[in-house]
């Protein structure tokens, strides 16, 4: 009920600051724009269930606003605030085997305000967030800038974020809770595009991600000789990761995209990921259709196993950590429209992905929004 009501706060006063800055700003650009999305998955397998019955399904509901509001013709505000809600098996069946609740419906609430200075050519922008759920509390800002050369031939954009974490670990042995543990992260991305035809855009950059504190996942547990405690993870971790992703236009209509995805990490854990995806405009440009295959594979961390015999230093049975392969092959379709004369947008995607180690899913997304 707290959640619900605080909500509500948040809404009205968004409302009214919506309200306002458009009698301010009335003859600047600005924009509200109003989101729904919702995702449904069906799914099974995995090591990370307390109760081994390896069922993965999740329901996802997310409601978004988010703002724009124009200072001048190169500056302007920019808000966003998001509620989601959602119910995940595996976290019902940790409430059914601990004294743990209130995990069968989940809540998390989010934030950011940036101001953004584009001039078309190069710009720089700067973001302020929070998000808050039961388990989990973040508070982040980024700061990013782009840069356009050679006619606007190629472009070199570079976005630094930080993200100052708390997160609440379940002590499965003591069946309670934990108090709240820091967890810092710092991500640096540098990003490139070239044109290199008149038919063809090449991109390509590398992102560094560090991670500090308390990386463990709130509900992984491990198994020891039949007793169940959480896993244990160091306490550091860098991850590099470099892509490359050649866009080549078939026709006005249609276009297929290749990727190439490198990774790494001070847990040597490696992996590939490839991509190829046909799109084709319809309607005269208002929507398209795409169809994707994306193939990944990874190496194991040394400390996973799906049980253990003794206690070790670090230990996860998270099958995420364990070595793998998988495919993932989709469907999206998207269109804009309007709606009693507001502008619209409704996205529908479908997709199914399956493991080696004995992991599949089922996705159905949706998501329709409305411009002011």
């Amino acid at each position: 009920m707290v959640v619900v009501v605080v909500t509500k706060k948040y809404l009205i006063a968004a409302v009214f600051l919506i309200v306002w800055v458009e009698q301010v700003f009335a003859e600047t650009a600005n924009k509200v724009k109003i989101i729904y999305n919702a995702v449904s998955q069906k799914g099974s397998g995995g090591y990370q269930v307390i109760d081994e019955s390896q069922d993965q399904d999740i329901v996802v509901q997310e409601p978004m606003l988010l703002l724009q509001v124009g200072l001048d013709e190169d500056i302007f505000m920019h808000g966003m605030f998001a509620y989601d809600t959602w119910t995940s098996a595996s976290d019902k069946a940790f409430d059914d085997a601990t004294s743990a609740s209130l995990l069968h419906r989940q809540e998390r609430e989010s934030f950011n305000l940036g101001v953004t200075w584009d001039k078309k050519t190069h710009g720089l922008s700067f973001t302020l967030g929070q998000s808050s759920e039961w388990d989990y509390k973040s508070n982040y800002f980024s700061v990013g800038g782009y840069h356009n050369f050679a006619q606007d031939n190629f472009s070199i954009a570079f976005n630094y974020s930080f993200y100052d974490d708390q997160t609440k670990l379940f002590d499965v042995s003591e069946d309670e809770t934990k108090d709240f543990e820091s967890k810092k992260t710092e991500a640096m991305a540098f990003d490139m595009s070239q044109i290199l035809t008149p038919t063809d855009l090449l991109l390509f950059g590398h992102h560094v991600i560090t991670q500090t504190g308390t990386l463990e996942g709130t509900l992984n547990t491990i198994n020891i000789n039949g007793t169940r405690t959480e896993e244990i993870l160091p306490n550091f971790k860098l991850r590099q990761a470099s892509y490359v992703k050649w866009i080549h236009s078939l026709d006005e209509e249609q276009a297929l995209h290749l990727s190439y995805r490198s990774y790494n990490d001070s847990w040597a854990i490696n992996s590939q990921t490839f991509e190829i995806s046909y799109l084709k405009s319809l309607m005269d440009d208002e929507a398209y259709i795409e169809v994707f295959f994306r193939h990944y594979t990874q190496s194991q961390y040394s400390n996973f196993e799906t049980s253990f015999d003794s206690s070790q230093e670090f230990m996860t049975s998270d099958a995420d950590y364990e070595k793998l392969s998988s495919n993932q092959i989709g469907f999206f379709y998207n269109q804009e429209m309007e709606v009693f004369d507001y502008e619209a947008q409704f996205v529908l995607g479908v997709s199914h992905y399956e493991r080696d180690n004995n992991l599949s899913y089922d996705t159905a997304q949706i998501s329709f929004g409305v411009s002011f």
